[in-house]
Parts: structure tokens; sequence; C-alpha cells
């Protein structure tokens, strides 16, 4: 027999006080309190401070920094209108650094790469209807493509297709030599998109720093904005970020390439196929994951910190930790080129359990973390994507 409930006036008050103990949690969520279960206001304040400042600043300064060198160096190499096979190498080197910066900050999908469509224009991909290898092409064979006719001097495309205004598109045209187009032709092309990368990246990090810019909203959620009505809100948008970045890395740069098995397995599903980059994009996202979770280690609060401090974050913390630390793990033991090591069966068994290391860290992002935060129901960037 189970225990029978008690009845009288005993039972009733106990019951009552369970209540309103479960009824006061969510007005405790997120306010300056001791209970472990609740982080405070000033600590998701801490943290806000603390990923943005030493991780989310920095990235995109990086990225800004890399964009530059990225237009300088195509300045260069089509000082005189053309484009040689010489001075292709330079350029693919430019191209893979300002490419490995920018994935370190992909997983971002708020505040400024979301205006005026940077993020898509940075990078336009998955492709799956190719309207960028179209669009180029109609970049390079027409007599008077209108975007080309709109580009600003030293800033890039003011107008026309997504499609071909950021990486794939410049990829295509360092790497596929294949593409059509007479040298002049693809030398201004190349000159448009590297442009306007080091333009959007510059104004991405400008957006970030100015005096009113998103760092700023962001801690102003101590009083309240129309943005962020208190930090829990503000803490959500970035922990969301980070969930975002792990499904991405799973279904989408991993589960598309590795198929249904061994033999489905494609490698053009992959990211950045084309100039050999799907591995170094992982392993730059694995470990931006890894740091959004563990810190930079410079002595600010990080998220593992606030996940162990509540009276079930240890078995969470493991679960997290375990996940993201053996994904940079596994990533870091593949040698071989992307289309060798998908195409190896020990390659493609170790890209199976990188996938499946991330799933369970996202699992517990998802859930476990975002009960600890007392986030409430958690938010999906790709959500009408």
């Amino acid at each position: 027999m189970g225990r029978e409930w008690m009845t009288g006036p005993t039972s009733v008050m106990a019951v009552a006080a369970a209540v309103l103990l479960l009824t006061a949690a969510p007005v405790l969520a997120g306010k300056d309190v001791e209970d472990p279960r609740v982080v405070s206001d000033r600590d998701m304040l801490a943290l806000i401070t603390a990923q943005t400042d030493h991780q989310i600043i920095p990235g995109y300064r990086a990225f800004a920094g890399a964009s530059a060198t990225l237009a300088d160096a195509v300045g260069q190499a089509c000082a005189d209108g053309t484009l040689s096979a010489a001075e292709l190498t330079p350029l693919r080197s430019a191209h893979t650094a300002a490419f490995a910066a920018w994935q370190r900050v992909q997983h971002l999908r708020l505040g400024p790469v979301m205006e005026q469509d940077r993020f898509h224009r940075i990078e336009y991909w998955p492709d799956p209807k190719g309207l960028g290898g179209r669009h180029l092409k109609a970049l390079l064979t027409e007599a008077e493509p209108p975007a080309l006719k709109e580009v600003e001097p030293g800033r890039g495309f003011r107008s026309g297709s997504i499609a071909v205004q950021g990486f794939p598109a410049l990829e295509r045209l360092l790497w596929d030599e294949t593409e059509e187009g007479t040298p002049q032709r693809r030398c201004a092309v190349v000159t448009a998109i590297a442009n306007t990368l080091k333009t959007m990246a510059a104004e991405t990090a400008e957006g970030w720093t100015r005096p009113d810019g998103f760092r700023q909203q962001l801690l102003a959620s101590e009083t309240g904005t129309p943005a962020f009505r208190a930090p829990v809100e503000a803490l959500k948008a970035l922990h969301g970020s980070l969930s975002t970045g792990l499904q991405v890395m799973a279904d989408l740069k991993l589960s598309g390439p590795l198929g249904s098995g061994a033999d489905k397995a494609r490698a053009e599903k992959g990211e950045a196929w084309r100039a050999d980059l799907t591995l170094i994009a992982l392993r730059a996202n694995a470990e931006a994951a890894r740091t959004a979770y563990y810190g930079t280690g410079a002595g600010e609060l990080s998220l593992r910190a606030l996940v162990r401090r509540h009276p079930d974050g240890e078995d969470v913390d493991a679960s997290v930790s375990h996940g993201l630390t053996e994904a940079v793990r596994l990533l870091d033991t593949l040698k071989g080129g992307w289309r060798e090591t998908l195409e190896n069966p020990d390659g493609y068994r170790t890209l199976q359990l990188v996938r499946g290391n991330l799933q369970t860290a996202l699992a517990s992002v998802q859930t476990d973390v975002n009960g600890i935060l007392g986030l409430g129901i958690g938010f999906n960037a790709l959500d009408g994507d």
C-alpha cells in the first residue's frame, strides 16, 4: 500500500505552505537573494559583462581586423585591375584568416550583426537553392550588373543579392577556377566583396562598443529598457546564442554532410568545402562554445561557475563540460582535409562522436542550464529560418 494522504488542519496548512512556495519561486527568480537555487540580478549582470567584454567584443574586433587585412590584400592584388594566378595564394591566406575569425563569433545571432541583414550577407550558408552560384554568375557575365554599378569604393555593395556579398561567393572566386568572367570583372567582384566584409565587420564591432551601443543596451537591463526589461532577458539572449550555435554545428554542419551513413556522406554539404575550411570552421565554433561556457580564464565570472553553484549543478556541469571538451579534443585529432576525413572510416566515426558530444552538451544547455538560470522557455534563433 502506498502512503495515504493525511487529512485535517495540519495537512491543509502543509499543502497551503507548499503552494505558497511554488507560487513565490518565480517572483524570487533573478532577485538578489542568498538561495543558491536562484541566480541574482547582480550575478546575471556580471556574467553578461564578462561575456561581452572578454569574448564578444574582442571576437568582433578580431573579425574586423582580419577583414580589413583581407580588403588590403585584395586592393594590392587588384591594383592593376586584374587578378593573376600568382596572386591567389596570399589572398587565400587572408580569406582563411578572416573566415576563421568570423567563425568564432558566428554563433552570435543578436545585436548589430542582425541589423541590415549583415549576418546573412557575411555568410549566406547553407544555400540549398544555389542562389549564390546563379547570382554570382550574373555578376560575372552580365554587361552592366546593377549591383556593381552601385558599389561604393572602399565600402562595397550598396545593393544586390545578399548571396554574393560575403564569404561563400569570395570562396568560389578564390578557389574555383571554373567560375566565369574576365580577369577584370573577377577582380572587380572580389574587391567589392572584400570591402563589403570589411565594412560590415567594422560596423558590427562599432555597434557593440559605441556609447549607446548593444553592450550598453545589455547592461542597461538592470533598470529596464525597451529591448531588455530585466537582466534575465539580456542573459536569455546570450544563452540562446550558445544554444543555437551548438545546434547549428550538430544539425547543419555535421548531420547534413554525414548523411544517414558513411555511404551517404556528401562533402559538398560541408561549410566552405571548396576552400577545405570545413574543419577549421568546426574547430573555431567548438572552441567558441567552450569559451562561452568556461569563460576566458581572465578571472571573470563564467557560466560554468553559476551552474556549479546550484545544488544540482555538479551533474549538469559534468554533462556540458564533457560534451564541449570532448568535441574540441576529437576535432583536434583530425589531421587530414575535410573530404579525406569524411571518406575515411575512422574520420567518419570521429565526426559522429563529435556530433554526439555536441548533442549531449546542447541537451543540457537547453534544459538544465536554462532552468538553473531561470530563463523560462528557451529562444532558438533558427526558428523561422
